[in-house]
């Protein structure tokens, strides 16, 4: 099966639309750097914050390649402003200044801006090269995920932006080593997944009265998985624009050991499965322990609520405050031949 069928395959896409709705053209951003955020919008699902983290973990751990990558999407975010597209001949990333705000709420503003206007040129695209019907028709699965997804969840930008640059390499296939291409397959099909895994895994609601411990294990497992792929997705769009780098940035990057890289990504999913079985095993038997101990606190209370008087002491306390029992209300009977005969007697032992 090719890529683009296993993509098709993947999305879940049997009869793809040949067009979809226009997307409205993005609106510009005359400052980038200096945006300012929107509170309403500002990035607090955990989604959100995992991929954030992510993303400030890749640059931590290669810096050089996510300001490549950031060089790049200034570029873009240059041509949005100018209203031209595509990067120009001359662009030189050298010289290019870096334009991505280090602040994660501006950030959040120019992916948001970048999504919508890589959505918005994959549209006009698509209508360019109505005859490369595969590539265009998985181009247009995923930018239906991507449309839905950034719609649902604006804060999603940082994770789809990437995306949004694969797209373009999808319907340029000629431009990719066939390695880097299965890859790019393979980790944009799973990006709707990737987007929910902390979700399902890491619900907040769910989690409560679980020790924090165990999800913010889990929770670090997840964001090397989102640093992973942020990294495999930057590396693809550089070698996408390879040509606009210095050969010491190339060296840098190292944009040629495709295979490896999804392999590290893999190996990181399998990581996740692993690690979050054994951590749901660790729950499940935490909350068993919770509800014994809950069930031996109710038994011992009911038991406690049973036993509030001791009845030696009752029987006590009512001959001191009653006077007594009346010797002549019962002695009668004790002194009575008839009474005495049978406690005697031989027959009171069937008793």
């Amino acid at each position: 099966m090719s890529w683009k069928d296993r993509l098709k395959a993947k999305l879940g896409k049997k009869n793809l639309p040949t067009s979809s709705p226009t997307a409205a053209p993005p609106t510009s951003i005359t400052s980038h750097a200096r945006a300012v955020p929107d509170p309403a919008t500002s990035p607090s699902s955990l989604p959100a914050r995992l991929w954030n983290r992510a993303y400030d973990q890749a640059k931590t751990s290669n810096p050089s390649t996510v300001d490549a990558y950031e060089k790049i999407l200034s570029i873009r975010l240059s041509e949005q402003d100018a209203g031209t597209s595509g990067l120009p001949q001359s662009a030189d990333l050298a010289s290019q200044q870096n334009e991505i705000a280090q602040d994660a709420d501006q950030r959040r503003m120019q992916m948001q801006q970048l999504v919508q206007n890589g959505l918005h040129r994959t549209e006009k695209d698509t209508k360019v090269k109505q005859g490369m019907e595969g590539s265009l028709q998985a181009a247009l699965a995923v930018k239906e995920v991507v449309d839905k997804a950034i719609q649902a969840s604006p804060e999603a930008a940082v994770a789809w932006v990437g995306v949004c640059f694969a797209l373009e390499i999808l319907m340029n296939p000629l431009t990719q080593a066939s390695s880097n291409r299965e890859g790019i397959a393979y980790v944009v099909s799973r990006m709707d997944w990737y987007w929910n895994l902390s979700g399902m895994l890491l619900d907040e609601n769910m989690s409560e009265g679980h020790p924090p411990g165990l999800r913010d294990e889990l929770a670090n497992i997840v964001t090397e998985l989102y640093t992973k792929l942020l990294l495999y997705q930057m590396k693809s769009v550089c070698y996408y624009h390879r040509t606009r780098l210095s050969v010491f940035a190339r060296d840098l990057i190292k944009l040629d050991n495709w295979d490896g890289e999804l392999s590290d990504i893999q190996t990181a999913e399998a990581k996740v499965q692993e690690d979050s079985a054994h951590i749901g095993s660790a729950i499940r038997e935490q909350t068993k322990q919770q509800e014994r101990m809950q069930e031996t606190s109710a038994d011992n209370k009911c038991r406690a609520d049973l036993r509030l008087t001791d009845p030696r002491d009752d029987k006590k306390r009512i001959e001191e405050t009653k006077g007594g029992l009346l010797k002549d209300a019962y002695r009668w009977v004790l002194d009575n031949p008839d009474f005495r005969q049978w406690r005697d007697g031989p027959q009171n032992q069937l008793l």
